[in-house]
């Protein structure tokens, strides 16, 4: 994830993913070293709003989640 990408997406991709039979998901905070020219990784309440988000994906009941954060 990086700024830009609104949560609500995000869950929404998680949970098509868990509805098409995943059992295991990864969310990734992304980091701006080795991205490309331009991306933004960092905002102000970034960290918070992906932990926030990473809450609400692991609630979806996957078998294995994993957070990265950044």
């Amino acid at each position: 994830m990086h700024p830009g990408v609104a949560a609500a997406t995000a869950v929404e991709i998680a949970r098509r993913a868990r509805d098409a039979g995943a059992t295991a998901f990864a969310l990734q905070q992304a980091r701006e070293i080795g991205t490309r020219d331009g991306l933004t990784a960092r905002a102000a309440g970034w960290d918070a709003e992906c932990a926030a988000l990473a809450a609400r994906v692991e609630a979806l009941g996957f078998d294995r989640f994993t957070f990265r954060p950044a």
